[in-house]
């Protein structure tokens, strides 16, 4: 087999009133091939047999296969290649940084397909981007921020435009219209109004007027720099579903050290992990006045979650801790009821739902009841999605019944069944500080049902509880009924995702109806209804008394 080049060829003018090619013009586009080109092989005859054609005004003959360089020249071209067959500094660098292998024609001859490769002859370090003349990327996070090298009386819309402008980003239209909205009480100056000190920055990623640019890594260095000109008047930033990562955190870390009267952080939905989360503890060191912190929908797992109660030993002004869906494991859950039980005592409102899929250990229980029975600052928990079980319920009773703070108690979807009932039926009748009970997605049926309304029967405490969605037959719904008859201090029970017949129905009509036994009304997530002396019931919608 003779030697065989690979020569890159530009794609030439051909004969106009010659046919179109069969390829497409968007494949010929799409496609980064050379021509597989013999040294031995000639191609006069497909350039006499074109100027022939041309000279009888008849169109060429692509019937037969032309030679590798015309059908190179006719249908190739290289994707960012100018007509003179120059390749811009602009094209990215997997474009140019190419391999080639051989592959099979099916004109009979071989061609040659680019594909990516990773330092293809390169021989040296840098980056392609700078080896080609490109700049490079720009650093999509910021360490230490400057206040001194901004204009006090730029406004904050003109130097977020700017600073967006020199990286080459567009400005995300929510901050603009928040910084408009800040210089309009500035005057315009970057003097702000004594009425109007406060500053609260709300950014969300899942409104439709930003649903495709949402605030990434590279969007938050212009952001933060205009924010930190803001100083001590930042008091709240919320930045939920948008797309930052642990590089964002460092930026926000170096926000948070020019903002320390900062007294609300929302990262909501985001990306950050472990080392972002580590990052953010390091710049809410210096938040003194820090109240709430929301992180929930981040995976920051157990590196997070420890670095968060490594904080938490020493922070005395946080109130609201959310750390929902995070991917936090036994060991992180352990840190951080541990620090709520040992240290620290201002946390009232603690959510930490939905933890990684772990083996369901007695330690995890011990350490959550633990923490329960002598943090007596907590006003509402959190507890939904731990697989609790009913062994876990029985475990933390007990210490739930020391407890003399918690008013509102979150152990929805955890699988408790009528023996984990009979544990919360004491607790109920202890008759503890507890307002708000949510039971939702569990396992009661009709024989949980009965438990709890004996609990209920004997409580003067509780005013809202929930039970939707326990398969609680028609038995249950009627004990339940009965027991609410004559408790007068519940005011709110959701029951509509239960299994209603007209019997039941018909019970819960004279309950909430204008006739009912009870002293005070009864509001409930359904209404009944009366067709041909049958009753049913209709659904409706009850504000949420969710956590945080």
């Amino acid at each position: 087999m003779e030697a065989a080049v690979v020569t890159p060829q530009v794609r030439e003018t051909i004969d106009a009133r010659g046919p179109a090619p069969s390829m497409g013009a968007e494949d010929r586009d799409s496609m980064l091939e050379y021509t597989w080109i013999s040294a031995s092989h000639n191609n006069q005859h497909d350039t006499e047999a074109l100027a022939a054609s041309s000279e009888r005004g008849s169109p060429p003959d692509f019937s037969r296969p032309m030679s590798a360089l015309s059908t190179a020249s006719a249908f190739s071209r290289k994707p960012g290649a100018t007509d003179d067959g120059v390749v811009p500094s602009t094209v990215a660098p997997h474009v140019q940084d190419v391999s080639w292998r051989q592959t099979g024609c099916s004109s009979g001859g071989a061609r040659v397909t680019a594909v990516p490769s990773s330092k293809q002859g390169s021989g040296s370090d840098e980056p392609l981007c700078h080896l080609n003349g490109a700049p490079r990327r720009h650093q999509p996070y910021i360490e230490c921020i400057d206040v001194q090298e901004s204009d006090p009386d730029e406004p904050l819309v003109l130097a977020y435009r700017r600073r967006c402008e020199e990286i080459g980003i567009s400005p995300n239209p929510i901050l603009i219209e928040t910084f408009e909205a800040i210089d309009r009480g500035t005057n315009g100056s970057g003097q702000l109004d004594a009425l109007e000190q406060h500053i609260h920055v709300h950014c969300p990623g899942n409104v439709k007027p930003v649903f495709c640019h949402r605030l990434d890594d590279r969007g938050m260095v212009p952001a933060v720099k205009t924010m930190a000109s803001c100083g001590p008047r930042l008091r709240s930033l919320s930045l939920p579903y948008n797309k930052l990562t642990y590089t964002s955190a460092v930026s926000l870390s170096a926000l948070l050290l020019k903002c320390p009267a900062m007294r609300s952080l929302n990262l909501r939905a985001n990306d950050i992990d472990g080392i972002g989360a580590r990052k953010l503890c390091e710049g809410l060191s210096v938040c003194s006045w820090i109240e709430n912190l929301d992180l929930s929908l981040n995976p920051i797992g157990n590196d997070g979650a420890l670095a968060l109660a490594e904080w938490l030993r020493s922070n005395r002004s946080l109130k609201q801790l959310n750390v929902d869906s995070c991917r936090i494991a036994l060991d992180g859950l352990i840190a951080i009821a541990t620090t709520l039980r040992e240290v620290n005592r201002t946390i009232d409102i603690l959510s930490i739902a939905d933890v990684e899929k772990v083996p369901v250990q007695a330690e995890h229980f011990f350490h959550l009841g633990s923490m329960v029975e002598i943090n007596n600052t907590l006003t509402e928990l959190c507890l939904s999605k731990q697989r609790l079980r009913d062994h876990g319920v029985k475990v933390m009773v007990p210490f739930l019944k020391q407890n003399r703070s918690l008013k509102r108690v979150d152990l929805s979807c955890n699988q408790i069944t009528f023996l984990g009932a009979k544990a919360i039926c004491d607790l109920l009748r202890v008759n503890t500080p507890l307002q708000v009970l949510n039971l939702d997605c569990n396992r009661l049926t009709k024989h949980g049902a009965r438990y709890l309304a004996l609990g209920v029967q004997a409580n003067h405490k509780l005013k809202i509880l929930h039970l939707n969605n326990n398969s609680i037959s028609p038995e249950g719904l009627i004990d339940l009924a009965e027991a609410l008859m004559t408790n007068d201090c519940l005011l709110e029970v959701s029951l509509a995702m239960n299994q209603f017949d007209s019997k039941s129905a018909a019970v819960f009509g004279r309950l909430i109806g204008p006739n009912s036994p009870r002293r005070l009304p009864l509001k409930t997530d359904f209404m009944t209804y009366e067709v041909d002396d049958t009753t049913f019931i209709s659904s409706i919608p009850l504000a949420s008394t969710c956590l945080l």
